[in-house]
């Protein structure tokens, strides 16, 4: 069988099929650093950041922190054209908290995108405790130009592993801004982390079981990564706790996907890091692989994406 809403083997509601329902073709995400910070390590609600964030965030990935915005969009935007010539682009700020900032900020940011045909949409990462009501009136307005895209840093919803993680805000809290954003256009994609110490396969999987009752567009997975220069990447030198295998990281992302709505687009299934400053696991290195692991686990098992999620009344 093949899954609806994908275009190939996988039986996940893929990013590529989304983009061409959406956009006509297939989109990509290219990588932006906006040189920001977080609440979480500015000493407004705690210092340090997330235990599993290095100092540089999502910014290790990017060659070309230190060109402006636009040159770092058309120099990483020119290597995922070798791979997908005829691609529309998103503009994505990565690497911390990008609403974090004043509006006047945020609309110097995406002012470079706006009017560029190849762009589709513009995607900011962020966290829920940084969208104040002035916040989400300046990217509704931005919206009328460009599609803006949300990705919001849950990775738990279970408190106590947030709050070990240096987190600085609770789930409830998450939920109320998720509520307040579907009462606008702005599209919702929630990320998690599997692996985080402490939580068992249960607590992962009710991690899902919540996520899929918000009113949200896309989710990605991450498998836990162990880096360099992060507090928890310490802590596992000194001593080091088990981390998932391939073999249940993908068990696991098989039943999380079978209660998962079908409609919500899976935009990752596991993490990408760099090779550098990678403690473990060395297998997550291998994207391609954990991919068609998946793909081949749902083909043996004659499972897909909804098949055990049950819709709320």
């Amino acid at each position: 069988m093949s899954f609806p809403c994908s275009d190939d083997e996988r039986r996940w509601h893929t990013f590529s099929f989304e983009t061409k329902k959406l956009f006509g073709k297939r989109a990509v995400k290219v990588m932006l650093e906006a040189g920001m910070t977080c609440p979480n390590r500015d000493g407004r609600k705690g210092y340090g950041g997330c235990r599993f964030c290095s100092s540089g965030g999502a910014s290790d990935s990017n060659p070309h922190t230190r060109e402006d915005l636009l040159q770092q969009y058309l120099l990483n935007r020119e290597l995922l054209l070798k791979k997908w010539p005829d691609a529309l682009s998103i503009p994505y700020f990565q690497s911390f908290t990008n609403t974090y900032t004043s509006v006047q900020r945020i609309r110097e940011m995406c002012a470079p995108f706006l009017q560029r045909e190849e762009v589709a949409a513009i995607a900011l990462a962020t966290r829920a405790d940084c969208l104040p009501e002035e916040m989400i009136a300046c990217l509704c307005e931005l919206q009328q130009e460009k599609p803006i895209w949300l990705e919001l840093g849950l990775q738990t919803v279970h408190d106590r592993t947030a709050q070990q993680m240096n987190r600085c805000h609770s789930y409830a809290q998450f939920r109320e801004t998720v509520s307040k954003l579907a009462k606008t256009p702005l599209r919702v994609c929630v990320h998690l982390i599997n692996g985080l110490p402490g939580e068992s396969t249960e607590d992962m999987l009710e991690n899902v079981r919540e996520v899929a009752k918000l009113p949200i567009q896309g989710i990605k997975f991450h498998m836990l990564n162990i880096l360099e220069d992060s507090a928890l990447g310490r802590d596992y030198l000194k001593d080091p706790f088990p981390l998932l295998t391939q073999e249940e990281y993908i068990d696991l992302l098989v039943q999380q996907l079978e209660l998962l709505p079908p409609e919500i687009t899976v935009e990752r299934i596991c993490s990408d890091p760099p090779r550098r400053g990678l403690i473990a696991p060395s297998w997550v290195l291998e994207r391609k692989r954990v991919q068609n692991a998946l793909k081949n686990e749902l083909i043996r098992r004659d499972t897909y994406q909804g098949r055990r999620y049950e819709r709320q009344e």
